[in-house]
């Protein structure tokens, strides 16, 4: 029975962790439309969505280790500057993975749909919410890995 108690309480603690990474991604999502729907008037949407993506990205990884991942903050008190940002590149990479799917889904959905502030912002989102549970997954592992404690 303690197993079954166990597993049920690292399931809701994995979905309590999860739900955070989307609040901060929701964040960035809101950073990412409006620098998008800024720079679309001026580039073509594919790079448009690039650079916003980027902006995004940066604004997520200092969201979620303040908040997502607070009780595995990489902090430069604790780790130094040089880990907080070998951190934040790896995290950076990790999520170049989500904006090469938002490229890949904004530029087959512009040459088959065509231009439009609703359709590129649908794909913009269609993209974001692909991108969502690799980047939950992986940052959960890699970025902000739990210790293991001693048995």
């Amino acid at each position: 029975m303690s197993l079954i108690k166990s597993l049920i309480h690292r399931g809701i603690n994995e979905f309590k962790s999860y739900i955070k990474v989307c609040l901060v991604g929701l964040v960035g999502m809101i950073i990412q439309l409006i620098v998008f729907n800024i720079l679309r008037h001026f580039m073509p949407p594919q790079y448009a969505n690039a650079i916003a993506t980027e902006l995004a990205i940066i604004s997520n990884f200092l969201l979620n280790n303040r908040y997502s991942f607070r009780q595995h903050r990489i902090s430069r008190s604790h780790h130094g500057y040089s880990v907080l940002l070998k951190k934040g590149i790896h995290f950076n990479l990790i999520s170049l993975f989500s904006l090469l799917i938002q490229v890949i889904v904004v530029s087959v959905g512009v040459h088959l749909l065509g231009r439009g502030i609703f359709i590129e912002n649908g794909l913009v989102v269609l993209g974001v919410v692909l991108g969502s549970l690799i980047n939950y997954f992986t940052y959960s592992r890699f970025i902000w890995r739990k210790k293991k404690t001693p048995s």
